[in-house]
């Protein structure tokens, strides 16, 4: 009975500084906005410092958003009231995250989620953005479009993530866009199209003990092995 009241003492000093629950650390990056092309763009996130703990979880959440600038001008100066000017404008655009530059999509885009129809009517001169006296124009509105993914997305290779610096993914925007007019007339428009991404990794680690909660356990044991002995006597 002696032996075993001793060894559940030293057991539960010893032991139990070194039981901790999971603890999470947050990071967000982003690629900022940039203009949608064939080039991918770097997305820098914070890494996991090993010298936190034991990692034993990563999370990627992701998210985005589309902005599509038109412009339209008539550059008929003749354009009346009676001859109005319609034009027709659509576009869409896609965004994908790999680990690396051409490596596999970790997130898949639902087709449509960027596509968008509009329209509108130039209707005279004085109609928009009088240019010299004569050209009638219109801006469209800028056209947000957000998207977030459906679901997070769990890497099972923890060690990728293990490091004091930051991880460098690669976000891929894409666009295309078309732009009409009736009657023709002389059409003078563009189309810019601007995007960013974000991205957060949440870490799930438990936690390294400190060396001095490895001394308070081994003080604990040593008083408890003297409260024993005072108690019990030497005999074992």
């Amino acid at each position: 009975m002696k032996t075993k009241f001793l060894c559940g003492l030293i057991a539960v000093s010893l032991l139990g500084p070194l039981v901790h629950a999971s603890d999470v650390i947050t990071f967000i990056g982003t690629t900022g906005l940039v203009s949608t092309g064939s080039l991918p763009t770097v997305l820098p996130v914070q890494g996991f410092n090993p010298g936190l703990g034991t990692l034993t979880e990563v999370k990627l959440t992701y998210w985005g958003e589309v902005q599509h600038v038109g412009t339209v001008e008539n550059q008929n100066s003749n354009t009346s009231v009676s001859n109005p000017f319609s034009y027709s404008w659509s576009g869409s655009a896609n965004l994908s995250l790999a680990k690396t530059a051409g490596g596999t999509a970790l997130f898949a885009t639902p087709a449509g989620t960027f596509s968008f129809i509009l329209g509108g009517v130039i209707t005279a001169p004085s109609d928009g953005i009088d240019d010299s006296g004569g050209p009638s124009g219109r801006t469209s509105p800028i056209i947000d479009l957000f998207w977030n993914a459906p679901a997070p997305y769990l890497d099972s290779n923890l060690a990728a993530y293990n490091s004091a610096g930051m991880l460098n993914f690669s976000a891929l925007a894409t666009s295309a866009s078309s732009l009409d007019a009736t009657p023709g007339g002389d059409l003078d428009g563009g189309v810019s199209t601007m995007a960013s991404s974000w991205l957060k990794i949440d870490y799930t680690y438990t936690q390294i003990p400190e060396p001095s909660t490895y001394a308070v356990g081994l003080g604990l044991t040593a008083l408890g092995f003297a409260a024993w002995r005072r108690r019990f006597g030497m005999a074992v």
